[in-house]
């Protein structure tokens, strides 16, 4: 299956997705400026509305699905942040808070994200309103620029990934947030 990223191309596909990936952003990383593995920020700054609205900016214009918010919020809290900001736990699908949600339906009567489609469907869709770029625009850039490119990078990629193949790179990755799946593919 072709995903675009990390190379034109390039065919990812099996468990190895997630150590490619993580070579990739290793790559990536150095191209930018990154020292290490992976970017780190002290997460002083960053209260849990700030990453949601920081990774809602990050989707530039595009929408994400229920499990790709998750996702991105789990991955760039573990890979970037030294300090947790939510209560991730494992369950039916990998790592999961509710706060996630509750936080996207507050920034919804806020009128700074649309939620598009029904709770607990497919077609269930967050996307940032025009209304509500300037305050995540401002909650990203509370970032140190080589972690806004991180988070764009992550951003794309978790948008790219077909459910079973982002999940199962997370379990990959994350084997422990596997305990109460209900996920087997």
């Amino acid at each position: 299956m072709y995903l675009g990223f990390p190379e034109k191309g390039l065919e990812i596909g099996g468990s190895g997705i997630f150590a490619l990936f993580r070579i990739s952003l290793n790559i990536i990383s150095q191209r930018i400026g990154i020292k290490g593995s992976f970017p780190v920020t002290d997460g002083r700054d960053m209260e849990k509305r700030d990453v949601v609205l920081a990774c809602m900016e990050a989707a530039r214009n595009e929408s994400y699905q229920p499990v790709q918010i998750q996702k991105l919020i789990f991955l760039f809290e573990r890979k970037t942040l030294k300090r947790k900001v939510f209560n991730f736990v494992p369950f039916d699908f990998g790592p999961f808070d509710p706060e996630v949600y509750k936080i996207l339906e507050e920034l919804s009567l806020e009128g700074i994200v649309e939620i598009i489609g029904q709770p607990f469907t497919k077609d269930r869709f967050y996307k940032l309103k025009p209304e509500g770029q300037e305050i995540a625009k401002s909650a990203f850039n509370k970032l140190e620029p080589n972690n806004r490119e991180y988070l764009l990078i992550l951003s794309d990629w978790v948008r790219q990934m077909p459910f079973a193949q982002l999940v199962g790179a997370i379990y990959s990755e994350f084997p422990e947030m596997q305990k109460n799946s209900v996920f087997r593919g």
